[in-house]
Formats: structure tokens, C-alpha cells, sequence
């Protein structure tokens, strides 16, 4: 056995690794295929962009107010549930901390909005 086969781990008559890694193809593009890619990327990049719907400004900050509003809705309910699972020893210390509250910072009382009436609440029972 030659120095030179002793490096090599490979079996009798099999490809070598670049042979075997570049599946047959050329090892590396060189400036023609790269300019080429690029050429295509911009081609497939207008045409992308020409694709895409247009959306105006108003349209998006339409979006996100609905957005915001499904988050405010989502957080009055869950709030709203909290209290009707609270017992009735916790609403009276939640009732008595917002007048302390009031008073010492010398504001009015505020009634916290998830205990405000909205549309569609059930009816409460206490």
C-alpha cells in the first residue's frame, strides 16, 4: 500500500468527495452562474412584490385597532370571570382597599371598568 492510500478510508472504486458531495455538478459557480442568480433574484423579487396586494396605511391601522379591541374584550371578560370567582370576603376587601385608595391620594372613586354594566353581562347577583 502506497503513503498516499493509507490516508484514505474509502473503499476500492468509489467516487471521491467531490465527486460524491457536488452529485456530479460543477464544485463552485463561478462569476457568470453567480451573476445569473443574481439576475434571477431580482427578476423572482419584482414579480414577488408585484404579487402582493397593496395595503394603504388606513387599512393597516384599521387591522390593528381591531386587534386591539379583540385584546381589550378578551381582558374585560376574563376580568369580569376573576370577579365572579372571587368570594365574597375578597370582593368587600377589593371594595374597601379602592375607597382607602381613593381617600389617601385624595382622588374620587373610581369604579375599576370589568365592574362597570356592559352589553350583553349577565345578570349579577350580588
Amino acid at each position: 500500500m502506497r503513503s498516499k492510500d493509507k490516508h484514505w478510508s474509502r473503499a476500492a472504486g468509489e467516487a471521491s468527495a467531490p465527486e460524491r458531495f457536488a452529485e456530479g455538478r460543477a464544485k463552485g459557480m463561478g462569476a457568470v452562474g453567480r451573476m445569473e442568480i443574481e439576475r434571477l433574484k431580482r427578476q423572482w423579487r419584482t414579480e414577488w412584490e408585484a404579487e402582493q396586494a397593496r395595503v394603504s396605511p388606513e387599512e393597516v391601522r384599521a387591522s390593528i385597532e381591531r386587534k386591539v379591541e379583540a385584546f381589550r374584550t378578551t381582558l374585560r371578560r376574563r376580568e369580569r370571570r376573576d370577579w365572579a370567582r372571587l368570594s365574597q370576603e375578597a370582593r368587600d376587601a377589593f371594595v374597601a382597599y379602592t375607597r382607602l385608595r381613593a381617600r389617601d391620594l385624595g382622588g374620587e372613586l373610581e369604579v375599576p371598568y370589568f365592574l362597570q354594566e356592559a352589553e350583553g353581562d349577565a345578570p349579577r347577583e350580588n
